[in-house]
């Protein structure tokens, strides 16, 4: 049963087109749709990058408070019901 756009909530009307079945072409569903930016050249990107890094101190400092049990109370919430 289709709804009258009226009537829809405001999630569903502000989502924009379902794109398996509102496509241009439906024919070719399996395909990605066209791009809307360009795509970042792979020098700028290589040239913003940061390589993964860690503070060896605070690592160190984790994995004590980790073995003698003394991890922050933050970290241990239980899980939301």
């Amino acid at each position: 049963m289709e709804l009258p756009p009226g009537e829809l909530p405001e999630w569903m009307r502000s989502a924009g087109p379902f794109l398996l079945y509102d496509r241009d072409d439906p024919a070719h569903i399996f395909e990605a749709p066209a791009a809307t930016t360009p795509p970042k050249d792979f020098t700028d990107f290589v040239s913003s990058f940061e390589p993964f890094s860690i503070d060896q101190a605070k690592w160190n400092k984790m994995r004590a408070d980790f073995e003698r049990g003394a991890i922050p109370q933050a970290r241990r919430r239980p899980p939301a019901s």
